[in-house]
């Protein structure tokens, strides 16, 4: 599992990729695949974001990865575009710009 840091909306969040045992503890479906905010510990991730939300996209790039993640989201643009699954559904979050 890996904080995000940094300016951006899903700092604060504990993020870890999707495996059987994740999905498991977070009440996922076993095949659910990507990377999921498996706790918040404050940040503006806390205003944003809830346990158990897998992130789907960031600016558009399809999110595969803790390590795709922490890449997108080191590169500030000053806005962000943000697609997530929670609860069977996706949301699509705009923040800045």
């Amino acid at each position: 599992m890996t904080l995000s840091k940094g300016n951006n909306p899903l700092a604060g969040a504990v993020v870890a990729n999707l495996s059987p045992a994740v999905a498991d503890e977070l009440d996922l479906p076993a095949d659910a695949a990507g990377v999921v905010v498996a706790r918040i510990e404050g940040g503006p991730a806390a205003r944003f974001m809830r346990r158990g939300d897998v992130v789907l996209e960031i600016n558009g790039q399809d999110i595969d990865s803790v390590e795709t993640l922490s890449t997108l989201l080191a590169d500030d643009k000053g806005s962000w575009r943000i697609a997530l699954k929670r609860g069977g559904r996706v949301l699509k979050i705009a923040i800045g710009g």
